[in-house]
């Protein structure tokens, strides 16, 4: 990841963005990293991949969206209605 035109270099499951205030972006390994989730007082989690099956369904609110696939025929746009609203109602 490059940050004011330095690479920072973290660990695989401590890789995570905000990208907006309260609203992250991250990686699997991430998503299930516990202890930083808690400390970023993180509620709602989003997931685009199927084979990423919520792991702490007591700490967060999970949509998963295992519909989605990475080639040409999924339609995305189709899943943003309902992604939105989902994140929308977490703030």
């Amino acid at each position: 990841m490059k940050k004011h035109g330095v690479f920072n270099e973290r660990p695989h499951n401590e890789d995570i963005d905000e990208v907006y205030t309260n609203l992250y972006i991250s990686n699997l390994q991430t998503s299930r990293n516990l202890p930083l989730l808690e400390c970023l007082e993180v509620t709602h989690i989003v997931t685009v991949m199927d084979c990423a099956k919520p792991l702490h369904r007591k700490s967060f609110d999970y949509l998963v969206l295992d519909e989605m696939w990475d080639n040409q025929e999924c339609n995305a746009l189709k899943c943003l209605p309902h992604a939105i609203r989902f994140i929308e109602n977490a703030f």
